[in-house]
């Protein structure tokens, strides 16, 4: 049985992926160019770059705890929610 992705963190892109990095190390940002929620692009600079490092608007984002339980397990922490969605989340 697959446990369900731990939450994620409210408010830190960069905590959201230092975790993901010492879950998987050698982790990469995953290519999803689209928004779990929405289904329209995220401008996600990690998923752009392929380096989880890369500056992008989400580091200074509100993730609220409603709008990150509102994506779907298999997204968590594997595709960026977009700044439409994240502002109207807040």
């Amino acid at each position: 049985m697959k446990l369900p992705a731990a939450p994620l963190p409210r408010n830190s892109t960069d905590e959201q992926h230092a975790a993901l990095r010492e879950r998987e190390p050698g982790a990469a940002a995953l290519p999803h160019h689209d928004c779990p929620l929405c289904g329209k692009p995220n401008d996600c600079a990690a998923a752009c770059s392929g380096d989880l490092a890369a500056p992008c608007w989400c580091r200074d984002a509100t993730f609220t705890p409603a709008l990150l339980a509102r994506l779907p397990v298999d997204a968590r922490g594997r595709a960026c929610i977009c700044a439409a969605c994240a502002a109207a989340g807040a």
